[in-house]
């Protein structure tokens, strides 16, 4: 998945060996932005395209035993208004209500939120990266009400795999990483 995607419009393109999804505003700025890029295999099995917002996007694939349905997404950066993020949930949490329980749901994407490493529990593992913040919080909520897992935070990684994020003012006496990017999918999946 892709988030920061800055294309405008909602559709779906042909590159080279791939498909691309995406959804980005309506009024034809490039900012923010989501998309997903599948193989022109999956593609076949794509089964509906829903372009939410420029921050949501869903694809539902038909797949044996379950079908497959991925929610893209971009969340507000920690200095825009908690309201904006809040309704970004409240997107999310509409789709999922549509979503048969059954499938594998997954939600990707960059959160701009913190789980951090200290606060290990069922639905968010030992091996995040630095310390929780209010949109972790945030999400963490988010994670219970539909019992997700946060998989990136389930295994043992290098310290420079953990990071998603880089400061553009890094400098070597300050160095600024954090992990803000998540896969998330149904608790009963995560060992598939």
């Amino acid at each position: 998945g892709i988030s920061e995607m800055r294309w405008p419009g909602a559709g779906a393109v042909e590159v080279d060996k791939y498909r691309v999804y995406y959804s980005g505003t309506e009024d034809g700025t490039h900012y923010n932005g989501v998309g997903i890029i599948v193989s022109k295999e999956i593609d076949k099995c794509i089964t509906n395209f829903v372009p939410v917002s420029e921050r949501v996007m869903l694809i539902q694939i038909s797949a044996r035993p379950v079908n497959v349905n991925i929610i893209q997404i971009y969340a507000p950066t920690a200095d825009k208004e908690d309201s904006e993020a809040e309704e970004l949930y409240n997107k999310i949490t509409q789709i999922f209500e549509k979503l048969p329980k059954q499938d594998v749901n997954i939600v990707m994407g960059d959160f701009n939120a913190k789980l951090g490493s200290e606060q290990k529990t069922e639905l968010i593992g030992s091996h995040g990266l630095g310390e929780r913040n209010d949109r972790g919080d945030m999400l963490e909520r988010f994670m219970e009400q539909y019992s997700l897992v946060a998989l990136n935070t389930q295994f043992k990684q290098h310290p420079r795999r953990l990071y998603t994020w880089k400061s553009p003012k890094d400098k070597p006496e300050k160095v600024i990483r954090n992990q803000i990017d998540f896969i998330l999918i149904n608790k009963r999946f995560r060992n598939s």
